[in-house]
């Protein structure tokens, strides 16, 4: 089975060493991979734990949901890194490398809390 912290890892690595002329990409990158850590985590804790069932909502709002039921701050932390996910991968303005640290270190956060 994949371990989704290795994503995390990723993130950490693109923050750090990006060349100058991809570093808005590798930033962007960062915060998807982190993102993407925190949300199939969460995901798995719920499978795992609650029987998680999703409903007719995308999985993204349903892990988020079902997190809601568990443990609310998770689930309003998950909620804003969606954000922030949505702004690196659809959004054309600028993406810095504090919103990409901000990901990663609140994708961690979430991540801890689910284990």
């Amino acid at each position: 089975m994949f371990d989704w912290e290795a994503y995390l890892l990723l993130a950490r690595e693109l923050i750090v060493s990006p060349a100058e002329v991809l570093a808005e990409a590798a930033w962007r990158a960062a915060a998807s991979r982190a993102y993407y850590a925190a949300h199939h985590t969460g995901h798995h804790y719920l499978e795992e734990n609650v029987g998680f069932e999703r409903g007719d909502e995308g999985i993204h709002r349903a892990v988020i949901l079902g997190l809601q039921l568990e443990m609310e701050e998770v689930a309003v932390d998950l909620e804003r890194l969606f954000k922030n996910r949505v702004h690196a991968d659809y959004e054309a303005r600028t993406f810095t490398r504090g919103n990409a640290e901000y990901a990663v270190e609140l994708a961690a956060s979430i991540v801890d809390r689910l284990r």
